[in-house]
Order: C-alpha cells, then sequence, then structure tokens
C-alpha cells in the first residue's frame, strides 16, 4: 500500500467525522443559546436545537467514570423536573471538565446549564448506562440527550473546512491505497536518428 495514501487516509477520515460532527451541530443549533424549560425540553416532540440553556430543574444523582490512574474522566449528572421525576425525554449533563468534588459541588449549585447536545458523537453508552441502572431501576437512558456542560458551537470557519477536507482527502486516500498511479512504459521514440533502444544498424 502507499504510504501517503495511508497518510491521506487517516487524516481525511479523521477530518470527515470530525468535520461532519462540527457541520451537523452547526445545521441543527443556534448561535445563541435557546432557553427553555427542562419540561419544555423533555417533550417527545420537544426542541431539536442542540444549542440549549436549560431551566426548571433538579439534579439527579450521577455517576463518575474514571481514567485508569484513578482521576476523574467523566461525570454524567440527569436532570430531572422539579417534582423529582424524569421527563418523557430523557435529558443527562456530561463534563469532562469536572475534576473533583469540589467542582462537582460547585456545579449542583447552578440553577440554569448551557450546553451542547453531543449524542453523534459523545452519547450516554451502555457501560454509562449499567452505572446508572441501580441508581435509576426501570429507567430507561438509551434514548436520552447527553447536554455538554459549558460545550459551545463549531466555528464555520473550521468545521466546513475541515469536512471538505475530509470529502477530498478520505476517497483520495482510498485510492492511492489501493489503485496506485503507474507509470505508463516509455514509448519508443526516435531522437537525433538514433532509437530508444540502441542506435540504427
Amino acid at each position: 500500500m502507499s504510504f501517503p495514501g495511508r497518510i491521506l487516509f487517516y487524516l481525511g477520515t479523521g477530518a470527515l467525522l470530525m468535520g461532519g460532527y462540527k457541520s451537523s451541530l452547526l445545521l441543527r443549533g443556534s448561535v445563541f443559546p435557546e432557553r427553555a424549560t427542562l419540561t419544555s425540553i423533555g417533550k417527545v416532540n420537544g426542541t431539536s436545537n442542540v444549542h440549549l440553556t436549560v431551566t426548571d430543574f433538579e439534579f439527579g444523582k450521577h455517576i463518575v467514570t474514571l481514567k485508569d490512574d484513578g482521576t476523574w474522566q467523566r461525570v454524567w449528572i440527569p436532570l430531572l423536573l422539579p417534582d423529582g421525576s424524569w421527563p418523557d425525554r430523557k435529558v443527562v449533563l456530561h463534563s469532562k471538565h469536572i475534576k473533583n468534588p469540589a467542582q462537582l459541588n460547585a456545579v449542583l449549585k447552578r440553577k440554569t446549564v448551557t450546553g451542547v447536545a453531543t449524542n453523534f458523537f459523545q452519547s450516554l453508552g451502555k457501560n454509562q448506562q449499567e452505572q446508572f441502572a441501580p441508581l435509576y431501576p426501570n429507567v430507561n437512558l438509551s434514548g436520552a440527550i447527553a447536554l455538554e456542560l459549558d460545550g459551545t458551537m463549531p466555528s464555520p470557519w473550521v468545521a466546513y473546512p475541515l469536512l471538505i477536507f475530509g470529502l477530498v482527502g478520505f476517497p483520495s486516500g482510498i485510492k492511492l491505497m489501493f489503485f496506485p498511479r503507474r507509470e505508463s512504459p516509455e514509448s519508443l521514440t526516435e531522437d537525433d536518428g538514433r532509437a530508444v533502444n540502441g542506435p540504427r544498424r
């Protein structure tokens, strides 16, 4: 396989995934966050905006995923209705920037939270759902909105060029890897009265 082709393939794949994700956020989210209550967002036919400021909620029981060295990797916090019940469409806040109990407590004092729904790239996975199961038995979180705390919308000056590079680089890398360009054999020509294969006899 062509080494440049492999490099272009890997770069193109990464750019296609990240550019596609960022571009999808721009298409589905507003520049400024939509402010709405959890009751409104949690309706089955609630907003499709991915950039949200959520109000009128209370925090549920959280879980923490850990790195291999025991430090905090990501915190997941359900958002419940003011009466402590779940909305029809569940919303679970997550953050990789909360690193200790003090930072977590500061977040739990907030009355509103703003973030970006990241389900395409970072959703509430099977492992996290299993961790929540003992805390909330018989609650199906498979379709929950994963809202990244303090997440911001990407810049179109980054997202769209990244997507374009991926759309070009990905197939070009495949072409170079599996269908490398072959130089055509040198055609027989005459130069100054002599053939390429040797002097004329």
